[in-house]
């Protein structure tokens, strides 16, 4: 216990603190974590577009858009939609071997 204590003590524990190169939204690959299957991404009201309702995000970025593309843009409070990852399409069954 005395060990974990000095690990805390050493490397965290702390106030949340980042770097002031530290960027909070980024350009990501397609798909994986992004605003478009984050919890925070919602329909503007009675609207087809899309708006951040994240309080945080807001305050960080000064508006409730974003950048880039909801399916290449993710930030630090990205959190998943309720419901889990989005389906995934049906993966190719193998080819059965002559041996099977």
């Amino acid at each position: 216990m005395i060990k974990f204590l000095k690990l805390l003590e050493e490397y965290g524990g702390g106030p949340y603190e980042l770097p002031k190169n530290h960027k909070a939204g980024l350009k990501v690959p397609y798909g994986g974590s992004c605003c478009a299957n984050c919890k925070w991404w919602v329909h503007k009201d009675n609207s087809e577009e899309y708006h951040c309702i994240n309080e945080y995000y807001q305050k960080w970025a000064g508006t409730d858009s974003i950048p880039y593309d909801p399916n290449q843009y993710c930030t630090d409070w990205w959190e998943p939609k309720k419901g889990g990852e989005p389906k995934k399409e049906k993966q190719p069954e193998k080819e059965k071997s002559k041996e099977d």
